[in-house]
């Protein structure tokens, strides 16, 4: 069963941000794991500073 959450691999695609290929396509865009790895986490309210 697949959920809108999945990663989908695309051999002959280009990351949107180095042009390299491999990449997963993440919250509709084309990004390669090292560019990934690189933006950290981008889920809703993480890495977001607390209200002290």
């Amino acid at each position: 069963m697949k959920s809108s959450n999945d990663l989908t691999a695309a051999a002959d695609q280009p990351c949107e941000e180095c042009g390299q290929f491999g990449t997963l396509e993440i919250a509709g865009r084309s990004l390669c794991p090292d560019c990934v790895a690189l933006a950290g986490c981008g889920c809703a309210g993480h890495g977001e500073d607390e209200a002290e």
